[in-house]
Order: C-alpha cells, then sequence, then structure tokens
C-alpha cells in the first residue's frame, strides 16, 4: 500500500537587498521511492519590479500544485528555489538558492526560507566574475537540495523567501506514520485531564455571580468549622476538668475510709 501526498500554496515573495526585475523558479527533489503523480513538478513565476521604499518585497504569488506517492518516508520531498535576475549585459544570474523541506504535517504552514548564493573559491575568479558579470552558480540548482559536496562550497547569505503551502496526506495512518502532529495528542490529554462538562454546567460555573457566591459559601463554612471546632476543643477541656475533679474527689473519700478503718483496727 501507498500514501499519498498532496500539496498546493504559493511561493509568494522574497526580500533581497539588490536587484531588479525578478523571478523564481522552483523544482522538487524526492527519494527514490516516490513518484510523481499530478500537478507541476517545476514551475517558473513572472518578472516582479523593485518597489519603492525602504524594505522592497518582490511579490509573485506564484501558484504550486502537485501530488506524490511513496509506501515509505525515505527521501521526503524537498522544494528547491532558485531567485533569477539579470546582469547588465543581459545574461541570467542567480541571486539566491534556497531549499526547503516540506512539512510532514497536514493543514497550513508559512515557511521563511533562507536565501543564499556561492562565493568564489579564489580572489582572481572573484575579479574575473564582477569584470565579466557572471557571479558564480550551480551547476544544477537541486545541488541545494543534496548533502554529497557541499562541505567544500562556502555561500553568503542575500535574502529571504516566503513560501506557504497547504498539505494533505491519504492512508499515512496505516502505514504507521502520524501525519496530524501533536493537535491530536494535545486535544485527547486535554479530554482525559478535563472530563466533559455540559454546557449549562459551564455558563453555572463561570458566571460573574458564582464566584462572590461560592467565596461568601466557602467562607461561611470555614467559619462555622471554625466555631464547631472551638466548641469541641472546649467541650473536651470540660470533660478533662470534670473527670480531674472527680478522680480527686475520688481520692479523697477513699482516703477518709482508709483513714477511718486504720484507727478502727487501733
Amino acid at each position: 500500500m501507498a500514501f499519498y501526498l498532496s500539496v498546493n500554496g504559493a511561493i509568494e515573495g522574497c526580500q533581497i537587498p539588490e536587484g531588479d526585475h525578478l523571478y523564481v523558479r522552483y523544482a522538487l527533489v524526492y527519494g527514490k521511492d516516490w513518484s510523481f503523480v499530478h500537478g507541476m513538478e517545476t514551475g517558473t513565476s513572472q518578472i516582479a519590479k523593485r518597489p519603492a521604499g525602504a524594505d522592497p518585497v518582490f511579490v509573485w504569488n506564484h501558484p504550486i500544485d502537485f501530488t506524490l506517492k511513496s509506501t515509505n518516508a525515505f527521501g521526503w520531498p524537498r522544494l528547491v528555489v532558485s531567485v533569477i535576475g539579470h546582469s547588465m549585459m543581459g545574461n541570467e544570474v542567480i541571486k539566491g538558492y534556497s531549499s526547503m523541506l516540506l512539512p510532514t504535517t497536514e493543514g497550513r504552514h508559512v515557511r521563511y526560507s533562507s536565501l543564499y548564493t556561492p562565493k568564489s573559491s579564489s580572489l582572481c575568479r572573484r575579479i574575473t566574475s564582477w569584470i565579466m558579470a557572471t557571479p558564480p552558480e550551480f551547476f544544477e540548482p537541486t545541488f541545494v537540495a543534496q548533502g554529497t559536496g557541499r562541505e567544500v562550497t562556502r555561500v553568503t547569505s542575500s535574502g529571504t523567501v516566503k513560501i506557504v503551502v497547504n498539505v494533505i496526506s491519504k492512508h499515512m495512518s496505516k502505514l504507521g506514520y502520524n501525519s496530524h502532529g501533536n493537535n491530536s495528542n494535545k486535544n485527547k490529554n486535554s479530554e482525559l485531564i478535563s472530563p466533559k462538562v455540559s454546557d449549562s454546567r459551564v455558563r453555572g460555573l463561570f458566571s460573574p455571580g458564582t464566584f462572590s457566591s461560592k467565596s461568601r459559601q466557602i467562607s461561611s463554612n470555614s467559619t462555622n468549622g471554625r466555631s464547631v471546632l472551638t466548641k469541641s476543643l472546649k467541650s473536651k477541656e470540660d470533660m478533662k476538668l470534670n473527670t480531674s475533679s472527680k478522680f480527686s474527689s475520688l481520692g479523697n473519700v477513699t482516703g477518709k475510709k482508709t483513714r477511718f478503718d486504720s484507727s478502727k483496727d487501733r
């Protein structure tokens, strides 16, 4: 049995300090056990112009919609985003790469992914790329979603991209995967901890007048309890005094009897 993962949303825009007339290109990267079912695996947006302002944000609202299926979660899909502009020579230049792991839980998710560009390996190449207006870039855009060979690359931050996705899954629970996150557990725990109460009881418990009446009742009960306790203590003390007086009177009586009997014997 295979489970399905359906994702739809949009690449809303990005914030980059440099550049103008930018567009975005996305691609999907997933494992060998995954297969593409429906939608667009790659896409390119329209060109956005730099707006006026201190913090310009390029807005695309480019839609993404695709469905994948797999038998296991290994090789969970990633969304690779490339922001592209044009140089003075009219050539395409990379303004930033980004790789985002798709959310593993259902629902609406808003992600802010960092953009970065590769740096030249030497000062000579850096000067050459600046003169020719051809900054360094990766041979394949999907290279940023891989782990092999990344340790020898150097990058610099270039901005942030905003991505909004809606995730829907099917048959994941049958294979033992929890795609609902911790919300279901929280609801279960809350139901176990706090029992279900009817609306009328809830309204009665949380009405503003009940707290004052409850407090008065508790205070009256506490005062009544204190008075009862003091009465009981007084009664116990009285009983002790009575018993002690009784024993003392009995001792006197017995003492007199013994003295009388001794005198009689003499």
